[in-house]
């Protein structure tokens, strides 16, 4: 049997949450913040970031996730699509701009 799409989508849904609600749960607790404290970094209210971090169900908006994966240094794709960070390979040609730069710096 096949899944259909819309079981997938809401697979990768899901797990997207669970990824976001787990990073925002564990960087709240390596940095001994309260909810409350996570809550004003990021500028929003106390509540809300309450249901973000404990409602299984509830979405969280993509300006927040924005603003945690800025505050927290997480990798937003790793965050959002589970896949690690891509090696980014230079072009020849911005190799050589870069040692240029370096070397007149």
């Amino acid at each position: 049997m096949v899944a259909n799409t819309n079981d997938m989508n809401k697979f990768s849904r899901t797990a997207q949450l669970v990824r976001i609600k787990d990073a925002m749960r564990k960087w709240r607790a390596a940095r001994n913040l309260s909810q409350a404290d996570a809550a004003s970094l990021l500028g929003i209210p106390r509540r809300n970031y309450e249901k973000y971090e404990g409602d299984a169900n509830r979405g969280i908006p993509m300006p927040i996730v924005g603003k945690f994966c800025a505050l927290a240094d997480v990798d937003a794709n790793w965050l959002l699509s589970g896949q690690k960070k891509q090696r980014i390979i230079p072009i020849p040609a911005l190799a050589k701009i870069e040692k240029k730069i370096k070397s007149v710096a």
